[in-house]
């Protein structure tokens, strides 16, 4: 079974169903096309779940880096534990964040950073922002916006990229850091104001979009990607399998 620690449309889901029919005839093993939903903390739940499972290399998570990269450095700045440690196997997928404004409920005035920090002063009850979860990517630069440019805005929290979309959309938030693919078509029928992307660099799929770094004029940015994963314990022998057969999917 292959465990995801997001919602049913999110990311992890999508890429896993690409993954999962070539990998379950290179390694021989039935994953199907269901998989073990287990969303909350930003896919730690998932990491937990994933720590009690048996080494044989029929579970498997596919999840973002950041559970291994950034959050266990702000676990332990919380004084909380770590997540728990499981076997990687290899990066799988890169994906970047769009930093969006909703048409329908920020007016046509609000062109960049400084002006929606602006109309948030002045707007505080309609100022939302959207972020997949807490300790994610997003979050933290969220955070630097607001310490750096005075961008304070009111948050909510995501499990569902298609969700976030959604309801930048329809106006239910005023801004939102939404995957690049879940927004790329309101961007193109200007329903949505897309202000940067957060990778380092301009994303080939939306070309004309400044990055953070371009857009706020100072250094941030976020480098986002998927690995896979095996449970604890797993035997390098195990590993080369995963791999291979991993490289022989992405190959396809």
């Amino acid at each position: 079974k292959v465990l995801v620690g997001f919602g049913k449309s999110g990311l992890s889901t999508a890429v896993s169903r690409l993954l999962l029919p070539k990998l379950s005839k290179a390694l021989g093993v039935n994953f199907g096309n269901e998989f073990t939903y287990v969303p909350g903390a930003g896919g730690l739940k998932a990491v937990e779940r994933m720590a009690e499972s048996k080494p044989d290399g029929h579970t498997l998570l596919i999840a973002p880096a950041y559970t291994y990269t950034l959050l266990p450095s702000l676990l332990w700045y919380r004084g909380e534990a770590p997540p728990p440690s499981l076997t990687p196997i290899s990066q799988v997928a890169e994906y970047t964040f769009c930093f969006c404004i909703s048409n329908a409920r920020v007016p046509s005035s609000v062109t960049d950073l400084r002006t929606l920090a602006q109309w948030a002063r002045e707007n505080p009850e309609q100022a939302v922002l959207g972020h997949p979860g807490q300790d994610t990517s997003p979050a933290m630069l969220a955070s630097c916006l607001s310490s750096e440019l005075s961008l304070r805005m009111r948050t909510q929290t995501y499990n569902s990229a298609a969700s976030l979309a959604s309801d930048l959309v329809d106006g239910n938030l005023a801004a939102g850091f939404s995957l690049a693919g879940a927004c790329a078509k309101a961007i193109e029928d200007g329903t949505l104001r897309p202000l940067f992307v957060t990778s380092r660099n301009r994303w080939p799929l939306l070309p004309n979009i400044p990055t953070m770094i371009e857009a706020s004029g100072i250094n941030l940015w976020a480098g986002d990607n998927f690995g896979m994963f095996a449970p604890p314990g797993a035997t390098p022998a195990l590993v080369q399998k995963l791999l291979g057969a991993l490289n022989h999917a992405l190959d396809q």
